[in-house]
């Protein structure tokens, strides 16, 4: 199974190849310079199938950073390679899914105007785990409902890939928070447990707790999630995938279960704030 790691703006990793990159590619003068706002939508970074499928056939992995030339609608219209994986298919496969981004547009004078931003990803494919207890925490300080400032904790082997991907995944379910504008602290939790484990209890006041079971298929993905119980503001959660399943969940890849073997596990996410 494969694993998809990105990072937006920063890689604290170094590149997995020894191979020099490509010399930086120059960019037309005559591109904006203004930057565009927020990112309004991406791809899913968990998801595995963005991966570049002629470099994820080929086992290539690296940093490309390139800069996008975004149109006055916020939809990124050219990608140029700034810094190179050091191979061609990663490159181009990298500029096909920056494409799929939307932002902002950046305003002069109250205007939407034609706007660049420099994106760098950090690329790797991965192993999946066997089924084991999991977890990633979030501590997040906030103003206005939006994040301002995040500290992540990882346990277990499931979401070790967020060492690269940071608070980006969490921040999927920061519509809960958005409801609640006069909170400036708050913490995200995200738990993995083989089925029947008790899960860990809430320390601080709960704004809200939802726990599903899910099957491993013959892939190692979590699939056929169902709501075993919920508390709280569960309905403000970002949107499930078809089946119940998260993406937080979605972005978890498991070792398989032996032929003719069932393994199922259960999966809880809890937006708590403190006492």
């Amino acid at each position: 199974m494969l694993f998809l790691s990105a990072l937006l703006f920063l890689s604290p990793g170094p590149a997995p190849l020894p191979a020099p990159p490509a010399p930086p590619m120059l960019v037309d003068p005559s591109w904006p310079t203004a930057a565009p706002g927020r990112i309004i939508s991406a791809p899913d970074w968990g998801d595995y199938n963005i991966y570049p499928p002629a470099a994820r056939a080929m086992g290539q992995e690296g940093k490309v950073r390139s800069r996008l030339l975004v149109d006055a609608e916020g939809r990124p219209t050219q990608c140029v390679v700034l810094l190179s994986s050091g191979h061609a298919e990663l490159d181009a496969g990298h500029c096909e899914v920056m494409r799929l981004m939307r932002f902002e547009p950046a305003r002069i004078a109250g205007r939407a105007v034609p706007s660049s931003r420099v994106i760098s990803i950090n690329w790797q494919l991965g192993d999946e785990h066997p089924l084991g207890r999991s977890s990633a925490s979030a501590n997040l300080s906030l103003s206005g409902g939006r994040i301002k400032a995040c500290t992540l904790n990882l346990e277990g082997p499931h979401f070790l890939p967020h060492r690269v991907t940071g608070c980006l995944p969490l921040n999927r379910n920061n519509a809960v928070l958005a409801w609640l504008p006069d909170v400036s602290r708050a913490r995200v939790e995200v738990e993995v447990a083989p089925m029947g484990e008790t899960m860990t209890k809430p320390s601080q006041r709960l704004i809200l707790r939802r726990l599903v079971a899910f099957d491993i298929n013959g892939e190692g993905d979590a699939v056929n999630c169902r709501t075993l119980s919920e508390e709280g503001e569960v309905h403000r959660l970002a949107v499930t995938r078809p089946g119940g399943c998260d993406d937080l969940l979605r972005s978890v890849w498991f070792a398989a279960p032996a032929e003719g073997e069932r393994l199922s596990g259960q999966y809880e996410i809890r937006v708590t704030r403190p006492r």
